[in-house]
């Protein structure tokens, strides 16, 4: 179990023997949502002023559908942290759910799928968009946090070989 996933749960009060899914790309039963009012508890859990979600709506949705939950192929909820953990070819990958605070439109952001997102973004009416906070000081800092991830992965590579 990731870090991040286990310390949610624990932040939560819910069972570590689960997974805390992300809300980010979700495909839903609309009629069984309907008929047993779990869309609704979980406005409703969001709304209460007596409670503090770190993440909103994605913990509130956890703890209410605690054990009412399938997670499908990640390809369809795929992350930054995913291809760290998976190697998929960008053929294979069905949505790419850009997490954290760092978007792809942002110049700062060393995405590896950034490139993909400026290819569908030029295919809409919004093409023409310039990337956000460009400056030369913050495309030096995307180049080095791009360098450091890469040498990161070859010292693990070279020591998973001695």
């Amino acid at each position: 179990m990731e870090k991040n996933q286990k310390s949610s749960l624990q932040r939560l009060n819910l069972s570590l023997d689960r997974t805390y899914f992300n809300a980010g790309v979700m495909v839903m039963d609309l009629k069984k949502l309907r008929e047993n009012g779990k869309f609704l508890k979980t406005i409703d859990y969001c709304l209460n002023p007596d409670r503090e979600l770190q993440l909103n709506e994605q913990d509130a949705l956890n703890i209410i559908f605690e054990n009412d939950y399938m997670i499908n192929d990640i390809i369809w909820n795929y992350t930054h942290g995913n291809s760290e953990e998976n190697s998929y070819d960008e053929s294979e990958i069905g949505i790419v759910h850009f997490t954290g605070d760092m978007k792809p439109w942002d110049c700062r952001s060393y995405s590896p799928y950034k490139d993909l997102y400026w290819k569908y973004l030029n295919e809409t009416p919004w093409k023409g968009f310039e990337e956000e906070n460009k400056t030369v000081r913050n495309i030096l800092k995307r180049e080095l946090v791009k360098f450091k991830l890469k040498t990161r992965k070859i010292r693990y590579a070279l020591k998973g070989k001695k």
